[in-house]
């Protein structure tokens, strides 16, 4: 019945693209039921691409393969909800030429209005963060939650949940 339709079943990007496309300044990341992903999200070609372009304005040749290692590394911080610029601050030996290039990756999404998957996780998790009343309306409409291998959740995951599951909710 009525009850069915309101359940939810996917992935957390999944999750945070719907409540993202929810937004007025993400609308542009409106899910669509087909497989395909929204106008405004990298696929992991693209991704690489952009690198290429950000190494390259920078003086950079790198094989593929290191492109590869750096957006892993991206990835990683994203996962981990720090910006290229905590990444200065949080270790400050860290590869000088990763922070640029994660900087100008950042910054290139930003003027042509896209986004990773990795960055729909990190873009919810800061909503959330910055406004309490959506969390309690989260909190009201999602009830209980089911999540297969809790054991890996990275930090932004984690996070999300916390401020999305309220004290009373069934969690699995």
């Amino acid at each position: 019945g009525s009850s069915a339709r309101q359940i939810f079943v996917g992935t957390f990007y999944r999750f945070c693209l719907e409540l993202l496309s929810e937004d007025q300044g993400f609308s542009h990341l409106i899910a669509r039921p087909s497989l395909s992903l929204p106008e405004g999200l990298l696929g992991a070609f693209e991704r690489v691409a952009i690198l290429e372009e950000i190494a390259s304005s920078q003086f950079l040749d790198y094989p593929k393969r290191k492109l590869h290692y750096y957006l892993d590394r991206i990835s990683w911080a994203k996962q981990n909800l720090l910006s290229s610029a905590d990444c200065k601050l949080e270790f400050p030996c860290e590869d000088e030429t990763f922070v640029r290039l994660y900087r100008g990756y950042q910054k290139h999404l930003e003027e042509h209005n896209r986004y990773d998957l990795d960055d729909l996780i990190f873009e919810t998790v800061r909503e959330l963060r910055d406004d309490s009343d959506r969390c309690q309306q989260l909190q009201l409409r999602f009830r209980s939650f089911v999540i297969d291998e809790y054991q890996e959740l990275n930090e932004a995951q984690y996070r999300l949940l916390r401020f999305i599951i309220s004290d009373f909710a069934d969690l699995c």
